[in-house]
């Protein structure tokens, strides 16, 4: 069984391969995941002196394969990789990007921010960085700094779920339930146009609508 691409897309069957006495982990890649059926040894991690190329193109691999060890719960070799990934590109917004993920994984918010602020003065229009920055400013009582980055994502990406969830969150932080419900209702509404069940934002959406008094939605 090979798995491939973003984690999201396959956790449950990934868990699943995982915990399953039927397979065993076989390989472990900058792209993904090998099971094979029976059993075996896990894989080893990558030597320390892994080299791929150049210096930039070990750096890209180093980073690569560290989100999927962080996806199996093998923290200590992700941070090996992206310590030397860091190490050896440390201007590469792509290394820079990795690093602050895993940084939000480990819940280490300050390291979250030097890694996407590094981001942004390399490229002050990435995305991925800027909601970084506000989920850890959020996480650290910026809540003001947070909400004027989240806007200014909003601005780029109107409709993008995370986004718009992240923006309900900190609005709900500043008391600002208005603010809160006007993410919430655009994230029903996509989600209902998409056909996917909006359930859970539609109970937050309530909640911030008893927060400001309402027993109903506003026409």
């Amino acid at each position: 069984v090979v798995l491939s691409g973003p984690v999201g897309e396959y956790r449950p069957l990934l868990d699943h391969l995982l915990v399953s006495p039927d397979w065993h982990l076989a390989s472990v890649t900058n792209q993904g995941f090998l099971f094979r059926h029976g059993p075996g040894l896990p894989p080893r991690a990558l030597e320390k002196t892994f080299q791929f190329g150049s210096d930039q193109e070990t750096a890209h691999y180093l980073a690569q394969i560290a989100a999927y060890y962080e996806a199996i719960r093998r923290t200590g070799d992700a941070r090996a990789c992206l310590e030397r990934a860091v190490k050896l590109a440390p201007e590469n917004n792509s290394v820079l990007s990795h690093a602050a993920n895993f940084a939000v994984a480990q819940r280490r918010w300050q390291d979250a921010l030097a890694y996407s602020r590094r981001a942004l003065e390399k490229n002050p229009n990435l995305g991925h960085a800027k909601l970084v920055q506000a989920l850890a400013l959020l996480e650290t009582g910026e809540t003001e700094q947070a909400e004027k980055i989240i806007d200014d994502v909003l601005l780029e990406s109107p409709n993008d779920p995370y986004t718009l969830f992240l923006s309900a969150r900190i609005r709900r932080t500043l008391n600002d339930y208005s603010g809160e419900a006007a993410s919430l209702e655009k994230l029903v509404t996509n989600a209902q146009k998409a056909g996917v069940s909006p359930v859970d934002c539609q109970i937050y959406l309530a909640q911030a609508y008893a927060k400001q008094g309402l027993a109903e939605a506003p026409v």
